[in-house]
């Protein structure tokens, strides 16, 4: 049985920057912070929980408390659908769609979500893409600050939905190095996808399982989970 877990941002989709802006505002409704993400070279790879404390230790040199965090998100939760909205370079990524139909009439794998989005974040951007009915689990932002924790939590809620499975094996699919690394420590095979914020040659350094210039081969994805079900090592890919 194989558990596959996807990364949403730069993974399955591009949102055209709705989050950040989603993000944004809601620093400055709540703190008065303007341009509070400027000081952040760049976003890709970071968890939620990351981003928020990133922006309280450097507007403010502490961290945030539990009830601000809550107060932000609650913001930028209602600011969410209205920058999805307006979001003129939002797409799903190629590939992506016949990807997910294929991988869900396989009786022999479960699809889920390992992403640094909370996870309320997470459902509106992926309803937006009408994907969200594709995944019933997931590991989130929500859940823990690091990714290696979210693919951990991930795994567990696949393995509460598979009774009886004593060994299913999990797979990890992101387009950070981040995410690569998250992967590994959680003991999972990964595979890399360029579609996101990383270059491709970034990306192979980091070594990953299997390697994907973007998700449009699904034989070649669907044969690499074959590959394993048969005990073999999986290819390194495009």
């Amino acid at each position: 049985m194989h558990i596959v877990l996807f990364d949403i941002d730069g993974t399955l989709i591009r949102s055209g920057g709705a989050g950040r802006r989603a993000l944004s505002r809601a620093f400055e409704k709540a703190h008065a912070w303007e341009n509070a993400l400027g000081a952040i070279a760049t976003l890709h790879g970071m968890t939620d929980p990351e981003i928020v404390e990133t922006v309280f230790l450097n507007m403010r040199q502490t961290r945030p408390t539990p009830s601000e965090t809550a107060r932000l998100f609650g913001i930028y939760l209602q600011e969410l659908p209205r920058t999805l909205k307006d979001a003129d370079g939002f797409h799903v990524l190629p590939g992506v769609g016949r990807l997910l139909a294929r991988l869900s009439v396989r009786e022999d794998t479960i699809t889920g979500l390992a992403t640094g989005n909370i996870e309320r974040g997470a459902r509106l951007k992926l309803r937006h893409a009408r994907l969200n009915n594709r995944f019933p689990f997931g590991g989130f932002g929500s859940d823990a600050k690091t990714r290696t924790d979210i693919v951990r939590a991930a795994v567990e809620r696949a393995k509460a939905l598979l009774p009886g499975e004593t060994q299913p094996l999990s797979w990890l699919v992101g387009d950070t190095p981040l995410d690569v690394e998250a992967g590994k420590a959680a003991g999972i095979p990964t595979v890399a996808v360029a579609t996101g914020g990383a270059a491709a040659e970034t990306l192979r350094e980091t070594q990953p399982d299997f390697f994907m210039n973007d998700l449009s081969d699904c034989d070649a994805f669907l044969s690499m989970l074959d590959s394993a079900s048969e005990g073999a090592k999986p290819a390194k890919g495009n």
